[in-house]
């Protein structure tokens, strides 16, 4: 019965239903294969989440829009997606580690006006330039108006990487001093986010999630089946590439904090993720059956 509409007449706002927390908690812990650690507290990710929405708004985007983002699993990407979601924008992320084709492959099917692109990331103890890719992405995905660029965490970005019609994240976040969320109502059944299959038969096919269906069965699968509660501490290993990213960020509906970890999971020590879940006491702990094998 695919072409039955659930809920027909609900107005609902995805990321209104995971931003129900206030407090200096922290929503948010960040840390980098090197060891650099970031934590951001629930009214921090609420004031980015209300500052990147009313930026959007103010360039014009709208809802139905779509918004891509190239960036490696940072708390910037978190709040760049609940902003889009808050505006009733659809996101749409690939990760660092895809080259420039298979961004294009992806993002040129779906016309995005913005793209947030990361500066650069780090892998197994190697730099790699992100910033470098951007023309070649400009110029097979002509749709893109607006181009946000982030610094990875601890790091500045490299001056002469920056074009003149590129905004930065600071830029952004400092464009007022908005506090107040305002939610754009959408239909149960509206889409919040494209996903891809893996193009092993020829081109990507995008897969368009709905706001209601992600919700109901992201918490679903929370709740019911892993019993994560309020304050309990997330971690799955994954980029934004990737599925999980998106099944990660929606814990924050129960209350949980959630952690990333970006980067090599055995840079210099094959335990990095073990110690990484005790320093943080970790509560459920998400890895592939790959990653296990290789410890054993």
């Amino acid at each position: 019965f695919y072409k039955n509409k659930f809920f027909p007449d609900t107005q609902i706002n995805y990321a209104e239903n995971l931003l129900k927390k206030k407090g200096a908690e922290p929503v948010i812990i960040f840390k980098s294969e090197n060891g650099y650690r970031e934590s951001l507290s629930w009214n921090k990710l609420n004031s980015n989440v209300a500052k990147i929405s009313s930026w959007m708004r103010f360039i014009g985007l709208k809802k139905g829009d779509r918004v891509a983002a190239y960036l490696p699993n940072i708390p910037e990407t978190v709040s760049a997606y609940l902003g889009t979601s808050t505006i009733g924008a659809i996101w749409s992320s690939c990760s660092p580690d895809f080259g420039v084709a298979a961004v294009v492959d992806r993002f040129s099917q779906i016309s995005p006006k913005i793209l947030f692109i990361g500066d650069k990331y780090f892998y197994n103890g190697k730099k790699i330039s992100i910033i470098k890719r951007l023309e070649e992405i400009l110029k097979n995905v002509p749709s893109i108006t607006k181009v946000v660029i982030i610094s990875y965490p601890g790091t500045e970005i490299e001056k002469k990487d920056l074009k003149t019609k590129i905004h930065t994240w600071n830029e952004v976040i400092d464009f007022n001093n908005e506090n107040n969320i305002e939610y754009e109502k959408t239909n149960f059944n509206d889409p919040l986010a494209i996903l891809y299959s893996s193009g092993t038969t020829g081109k990507p096919k995008c897969i368009c999630h709905g706001i209601g269906g992600v919700l109901l069965q992201h918490n679903k699968e929370h709740q019911i089946h892993c019993d994560i509660k309020e304050n309990d501490r997330v971690f799955y290993f994954t980029t934004c590439g990737w599925m999980m990213w998106n099944w990660l960020i929606g814990c924050l509906s129960s209350g949980a904090t959630i952690l990333l970890f970006d980067g090599f999971p055995l840079y210099k020590k094959d335990d990095l993720l073990f110690k990484f879940a005790s320093e943080e006491q970790i509560t459920l702990f998400g890895i592939s059956a790959k990653y296990i094998d290789t410890l054993k």
